[in-house]
């Protein structure tokens, strides 16, 4: 068999591997899981370091003082990060998507990154806080901070359970 006979034996052979695929592609069954979460706030010190939360305290709405506090250090609000876990209902690894909808905010600052997950799918979410300025005299005197709504949809090729929870990096 010659050479190029060969090449086009293989080149029918990749071409209808292409049209299988597509093929099967389009019949590819797929579920959506969607679940709605919003943000808590991620206090920071002007090292990065994180203000620890009075326990029990709902955040619907914080104010801080962009002023020096007892201890000599500066408050700020910093990235808020999300996790975000789809476990499949058969427990094997997925292909699957995530998709982001930020609700209350207008352009919002969201970076998604998978991470490896036995049993699903796993992303960690980096969401710019949803604050507002306020000024006096041209100098901000303070920051309003609320909680970023997300509405987080999975589409995968099974079934399975979405869960998102904050985690504090």
């Amino acid at each position: 068999m010659s050479t190029e006979s060969e090449i086009q034996k293989l080149e029918r052979e990749v071409e209808e591997l292409k049209a299988s695929f597509a093929q099967s592609a389009s019949t590819m069954r797929t579920n959506t899981t969607m679940i709605s979460f919003q943000t808590q706030a991620n206090l920071c010190t002007k090292d990065g370091r994180n203000v620890s939360y009075p326990t029990g305290q709902e955040w619907t709405r914080v104010l801080i003082e962009m002023s020096f506090h007892d201890d000599g250090s500066e408050i700020y609000y910093c990235t808020e990060c999300v996790e975000v876990t789809f476990t499949s209902d058969n427990g094997t690894n997925v292909l699957a998507t995530l998709e982001v909808n930020v609700l209350n905010v207008e352009y919002p600052n969201v970076r998604t990154t998978r991470v490896p997950f036995n049993g699903g799918a796993k992303w960690i979410l980096h969401i710019g806080p949803n604050v507002t300025s306020h000024s006096s005299g041209g100098t901000i005197r303070y920051w309003t901070w609320e909680p970023t709504r997300l509405q987080i949809a999975v589409q995968s090729n099974t079934t399975g359970r979405l869960e998102a929870k904050m985690i504090w990096l």
